[in-house]
């Protein structure tokens, strides 16, 4: 990276609004060091996923983009995905498909499936499910718990079992989506089950605070 790449990544640091990304962006056009993969995948990223109200701005330039790589398309994914908005990463990642199917990774997946699961929609989930499991990924930690998060917001937590029951070594994370799948179906007897399977409960105070939240519930229907 040369001294302007460099002195223009920096200004990122330090930029808090589109009105001041505009400028950045426009300095870096100006010097065509936009050019530059790194530059432009840096400056996506930002204005995708760091400034608030910019999105629409990012997919500007993910469009106008020369040569827009699998970085680009996962930035713009996630920042969708984390919106009120997230039916633009399910698009984005149809865009990609297109663009760039052999590309997809671990990222454009679970940031989509996070999307189809704020949108409680099971019907992407489970075409997303399919994309993960032609390309090996469907067991991949971070997609895998992913998948079973969004089929526990879509109330399927027989999908989020068998999705778990494949994953080779579960981190805690994992083990937390799954009793917590449960929890969201409102199986506080299989949330228990899971909890009691753990190789690691550093997660008992949050598993007791939602028992006895469960708990209180129940009584107040009595």
């Amino acid at each position: 990276m040369n001294t302007a790449e460099h002195f223009c990544l920096s200004l990122l640091n330090n930029c808090r609004t589109l009105r001041s990304f505009q400028q950045i962006h426009a300095h870096v056009t100006k010097t065509g060091i936009d050019s530059d993969p790194l530059v432009a995948g840096k400056l996506l990223l930002h204005c995708a996923v760091h400034l608030c109200g910019a999105l629409e701005y990012a997919r500007r330039l993910l469009r106008y983009s020369s040569n827009p790589d699998p970085f680009m398309y996962n930035a713009l994914i996630r920042g969708f995905s984390d919106s009120d908005m997230p039916q633009n990463s399910i698009s984005m990642f149809s865009v990609m498909l297109k663009n760039l199917d052999s590309t997809v990774d671990s990222f454009s997946l679970a940031f989509t499936l996070k999307s189809a699961a704020n949108l409680r929609c099971v019907r992407t989930g489970i075409q997303l499910h399919c994309q993960a499991l032609i390309r090996g990924l469907d067991t991949h930690l971070f997609v895998g718990t992913t998948l079973i998060s969004m089929y526990a917001e879509c109330g399927c937590v027989g999908f989020a079992g068998k999705v778990f029951d494949e994953i080779p070594e579960p981190n805690v994370v994992t083990w937390n989506a799954m009793v917590t799948a449960f929890f969201r179906c409102g199986d506080v007897k299989g949330a228990e089950r899971v909890f009691n399977l753990m190789p690691a409960k550093n997660l008992a105070s949050q598993l007791d605070r939602e028992l006895k939240e469960s708990e209180d519930v129940s009584l107040t229907h009595k």
